[in-house]
């Protein structure tokens, strides 16, 4: 259910904004709608959002690069109409996101495409190569997907309808697709009716997020029923938020999370980087007889803690570990301290039942030396 609220919240979002960009055009244009009024300008929706069952609390600042630049051009066909080569001068903007509140996970900016340094000189179709860059500016870059529904190509087409205005020609209508291809074109009808294969106004990326659970196993009669935990973070963006059990944390580069577990309990912490360290600490003293039991299921194991048999704190793994592989990871810990043996009750208190028998044989041997002065 909450993967369909998140994928059902996108498809609206987006539905909204093309809503609004095509409302001015629909009677003259199939493609997407003038930015602010201006035949020169076009404007094309750029989403940002959190991958699909992933369970990031929200997102963090991010910029993506967007190029324009003229594309080739094709003779008449058919099917198609011509389609001349761009004419260099064409601008286009970035799409910059600010992080989001805790909880919001999905953001929509528009990027706009400007046509007016171009000087067109006759009418006709100008195509266009829309560039989106996969450098992406933000502090979580390695976690983020561009174009997920083209095939994370980055690439787009943009075909500019110009016609004659006055004594110079103007654009009207843009078309922005895939790859460009039309599938049929009606000579006798307008040519905004071409029927492009895949026309598209809006560009999706994704951020997606990696999960952190701690598992407790606790075995033998004289174990204590619970053990506290410290689960440390590092390398943490300023700007994202995750999840302790429900309980949301932003703000700081660096956590000491605190966590009590008894036999089978658990701590989850969802919606980390990739980048993330991680470091463990156990308060259980190997002194008091237990043993210590790690299982971690990430290949570039983390770092874990606790005292060991010598009273000095034991540390194992890496404590630069991070979320390796891109995968969640799993921790299990496993403390276990035994009853004491019967052998070993013996020698416990051995010295004091001696101790018991020798008072026991000096009393009988008082009480029968009284009795035979008596």
């Amino acid at each position: 259910m909450k993967n369909n609220f998140k994928k059902a919240a996108t498809i609206l979002t987006t539905a909204m904004l093309t809503a609004a960009m095509a409302i001015p055009v629909l009677a003259e244009t199939n493609g997407p709608a003038q930015a602010s009024g201006s035949a020169w300008q076009t404007s094309f929706t750029n989403t940002f959002t959190i991958s699909q069952g992933d369970d990031a609390n929200n997102l963090p600042a991010a910029t993506f690069d967007f190029e324009i630049a003229p594309g080739t051009g094709a003779a008449a066909t058919a099917n198609s109409p011509k389609i001349n080569a761009g004419i260099a001068g064409a601008s286009i903007t970035d799409a910059i996101h600010p992080a989001t509140e805790a909880g919001d996970t999905i953001d929509s900016q528009m990027v706009t495409a400007d046509f007016s340094g171009c000087g067109f000189s006759s009418a006709g179709i100008y195509r266009y190569i829309i560039t989106e860059s996969s450098k992406v500016d933000s502090s979580v870059s390695e976690d983020i997907v561009i174009d997920i529904d083209n095939g994370n190509s980055g690439s787009y087409v943009m075909d500019v309808y110009v016609k004659k205005s006055g004594d110079g020609f103007t654009p009207y209508t843009y078309v922005m697709s895939k790859g460009g291809a039309i599938n049929s074109f009606d000579k006798s009808q307008d040519p905004r009716q071409a029927a492009y294969a895949d026309k598209i106004s809006t560009v999706t990326n994704e951020y997606t997020t990696y999960n952190l659970t701690i598992n407790k196993t606790i075995k033998g009669d004289l174990a204590a029923n619970s053990f506290d935990f410290t689960i440390e973070l590092d390398n943490m963006p300023e700007d994202v938020s995750f999840l302790q059990d429900g309980n949301a944390n932003s703000g700081n580069k660096s956590y000491a999370l605190k966590a009590t577990l008894g036999n089978n309990g658990t701590t989850e912490i969802k919606g980390l980087p990739s980048t993330a360290t991680y470091k463990v600490k156990e308060a259980v003293n190997q002194l008091e007889g237990y043993t210590v039991k790690v299982e971690d299921n990430n290949e570039n194991k983390g770092s874990y803690e606790w005292i060991g048999a010598d009273g000095a704190a034991e540390a194992f793994g890496n404590a630069s570990a991070t979320i390796l592989g891109k995968a969640d990871t799993v921790i299990g810990f496993t403390n276990q301290l035994n009853s004491i043996s019967p052998t070993g009750v013996v020698l416990r208190f051995g010295p004091y039942l001696l101790m018991f028998a020798a008072g026991a044989a000096l009393f009988f041997l008082a009480m029968r030396r009284r009795k035979n002065e008596d």
